[in-house]
């Protein structure tokens, strides 16, 4: 689904893929990422209206997406797996916080810090 009007009408946009999506987040109007099943990672130029995919065969737990700066997205994954791209999501370079825990949420401090939660009450904190 889509809204161009915060949210007073919506329009439905044609499926992509089969797989489950998880999370989606923009940089801009134009550029975002969603990931989901399967370690998908679907990249858009477009505002939403077309998806291309990025697949990671080694991850199949893709969990929250988050652009933190100008170009620079995370990816929390299962098993202690973070995914850093400095492009706006075309390439990624995997990281193991060596945790092998479920990482599932990402959020970032108005200092710049970076907090990442997991199962078990577990919190990582990159600066």
């Amino acid at each position: 689904m889509k809204t161009t009007d915060g949210g007073d009408s919506w329009r439905k946009i044609k499926p992509f893929t089969n797989k489950y999506l998880k999370s989606i987040d923009f940089l801009n109007e134009k550029v975002g990422l969603i990931v989901g099943g399967g370690g998908s990672i679907f990249r858009t130029d477009d505002g939403g209206e077309s998806w291309s995919r990025t697949e990671f065969k080694e991850i199949r737990g893709l969990n929250k997406v988050l652009f933190v700066k100008d170009d620079m997205a995370i990816i929390a994954a299962n098993k202690g797996l973070i995914l850093i791209s400095k492009d706006s999501g075309y390439s990624w370079k995997l990281f193991d916080t060596n945790t092998f825990i479920n990482l599932t949420d990402i959020s970032i401090s108005p200092n710049g810090d970076i907090y990442i939660g997991a199962v078990f009450g577990t919190l990582l904190h990159i600066k």
